[in-house]
């Protein structure tokens, strides 16, 4: 079979000095119309370049408004995770009854897709998170909340050589160790897993709201009288936005940097 010649480069050279030359003039006159148009609107708001200042100096608080919004959300029983809406922000400065409704919606909706980024992050662990999963999707909070606590604790002593909820003082240490050599996002959010919470809290706090701010994991696992009553499908949810968020953050700390999200304001 007779292949055709390939076409000199001379050739294809001259071939697109041609058709840019064709083009020129349209080009040179979306570019007028262009310039024209961003004249015409710095003429009607004088105010832009003044406002697009403003808003450059804000980013430099971006890094402290979204640990604040975190930490108010971790200490509400919620943590963020890799599919979390930006929109998590505006549920937290909200109330505690608009975040558990946005938290509970967003974990539900996503919840394949999380589970199975748990499952790929740690296929060894594999049976007993999808025994939890399991479990939890049957209304079977009760036990589902154990599991979740147990493998939380686990992939942080496997990730940071040290228990999430029992070596505090070597937790704390080794999450500071890790925050400075990763960038201040990662740092953030390592100081959010950090954070003491009802989660880590001492058996003795078994009040009412305290209660309604998350499953007590001491009160659960040593059975105490006082914290029978966890298994509701919103503390699980709750658990398991500490285990998604613990897999997420530990595994994006040892392997690489990541990148914040600017969220809108309204």
């Amino acid at each position: 079979m007779n292949q055709q010649a390939p076409i000199p480069l001379s050739e294809l050279l001259l071939q697109a000095a041609k058709t840019f030359q064709e083009v020129a003039p349209q080009i040179q006159a979306a570019l007028y119309e262009a310039q024209e148009s961003f004249a015409s609107f710095l003429d009607q708001n004088a105010e832009f370049f003044e406002q697009l200042d403003r808003f450059l100096k804000e980013l430099q608080y971006l890094p402290a408004r979204q640990r604040e919004a975190w930490v108010t959300a971790a200490e509400r029983g919620w943590y963020m995770n890799a599919k979390t809406p930006v929109s998590m922000r505006r549920a937290v400065l909200d109330s505690k009854d608009a975040l558990d409704s946005y938290m509970v919606e967003h974990l539900e909706e996503d919840w394949t897709a999380i589970t199975e980024s748990i499952l790929s992050a740690h296929p060894e662990r594999r049976e007993i998170l999808e025994c939890a999963f399991q479990l939890h999707i049957e209304g079977r909070y009760l036990a589902a909340i154990p599991l979740m606590f147990a493998q939380a604790d686990g992939i942080c002593a496997q990730a940071l050589g040290a228990h999430l909820f029992t070596d505090h003082e070597e937790r704390d240490a080794k999450l500071t160790e890790m925050a400075s050599n990763t960038d201040s996002f990662i740092a953030i959010l390592l100081a959010v897993l950090g954070r003491r919470t009802q989660f880590s809290a001492g058996i003795s706090k078994y009040s009412a709201p305290k209660k309604a701010l998350a499953p007590n994991r001491n009160g659960i696992l040593h059975g105490s009288h006082r914290h029978l009553d966890y298994g509701t499908k919103t503390n699980s949810l709750k658990t398991f936005s500490l285990l998604a968020f613990t897999t997420f953050i530990l595994a994006k700390a040892t392997t690489r940097k990541i990148t914040p999200v600017i969220e809108e304001e309204t």
